[in-house]
């Protein structure tokens, strides 16, 4: 049950992130690619990765949105 919580956890702090970085990038009126490498970096295993998120769950859901969006 726990790890249940811990992947609805870090589901929700990559969709808050997003969506923030979302709000931020477009207010400094940059281009969205900018904030997606930067976002990249952040959620990446340099600075969230050791801390909160798991990298398994990230590469899993990155393969889960490659999948979706080839359909």
């Amino acid at each position: 049950m726990q790890v249940e919580h811990q992947i609805w956890f870090q589901l929700t702090l990559l969709l808050v992130i997003s969506v923030l970085s979302h709000f931020v990038i477009s207010r400094v009126r940059q281009p969205m690619v900018v904030g997606e490498i930067l976002i990249g970096i952040l959620i990446g295993p340099s600075v969230l990765g050791f801390a909160l998120i798991d990298t398994q769950v990230v590469s899993e859901f990155a393969q889960l949105g490659a999948i979706s969006s080839s359909s």
